[in-house]
This record gives C-alpha cells, structure tokens and sequence, in this order.
C-alpha cells in the first residue's frame, strides 16, 4: 500500500489517496467498534478478539479521524450499556433467571470511557434501580 501512495506524484491525487485510506478506516473502524459491542452484549463469547481488532484498527487512524471513531464508541458504549441495564431491570422484573442479564450488563458498563458517560449510564441505572423498586413496593402482595 505503501508503495501504492508513493507511486503517485501528483499533490491532489495524493490527497485524495490520504482521503479515502482514511474515510476506509474510519468506516472499519466503526465495523470493528460495532462487532465488539455486538459479542459483548450477547454475552456468549470471549470479546477480547474483536476487542483486540477494534484497538488495532483505531489506531490506523489519523488524530482527526481518531476523534471521529471515539466519539462513535462513546454513543456505541452508552447506547448498549443503557440497553444492557434496562434488560437488566425487565428479567428481573420478569420473575426468571437474570444471571445472564447481570453479566452482560456488568461487562458493557465498564466500557464505557468517558467520565461524563459514565456518570450518564449511571444515573440511568439509578433511575432503572428506582424505578423498579418502586413498581415492586406498588404490587400487591400475595
């Protein structure tokens, strides 16, 4: 690939070259990111390949493009923690087994890097915690 780039002389072609490696690693990029949150909230496999992938193609990329692929992981990482805890909260909720929903919901939490993210999924467990002690308080006993 390299040698590829090199190849070209002219300035323009050059820039439209850096252009579309970057505009295709982002996108992998985001397929990676995309693929290990999907392996992680299914909770039936080991992440840490796709985990491995995600880091190696994120670090393909140019500072600005960087950030690009970051901010998509946080959104990812939110999105998929918030899911994991409302599940959480509903098979609890349910009466059935939540041994799987905890631990789904206990490995994407901590994915989640950004401290204003972490304080967001946060206060949404909170509220779901709240939420669902106070549904239960309001059933009648039998």
């Amino acid at each position: 690939m390299n040698a590829a780039m090199q190849a070209v002389s002219a300035p323009a072609d050059q820039q439209a070259i850096v252009a579309y490696y970057e505009q295709s690693a982002v996108t992998n990029a985001k397929a990676a990111i995309d693929n290990y949150f999907s392996i992680l909230t299914a909770g039936k496999q080991d992440p840490t390949p796709a985990k491995n992938i995600m880091n190696a193609l994120e670090r393909l990329l140019m500072s600005a493009d960087e950030k690009t692929a970051l901010t998509y992981y946080e959104q990812k990482a939110v999105t998929n923690a918030k899911a994991a805890i409302d599940n959480y909260f509903k098979v609890l909720a349910s009466g059935k087994d939540a041994t799987n929903a905890e631990n789904i919901m206990d490995a994407v939490m901590p994915v989640v890097l950004a401290q204003t993210d972490k304080q967001t999924v946060q206060t949404f467990y909170q509220a779901e915690l709240t939420a669902f002690l106070s549904n239960k308080n309001q059933r009648p006993q039998q």
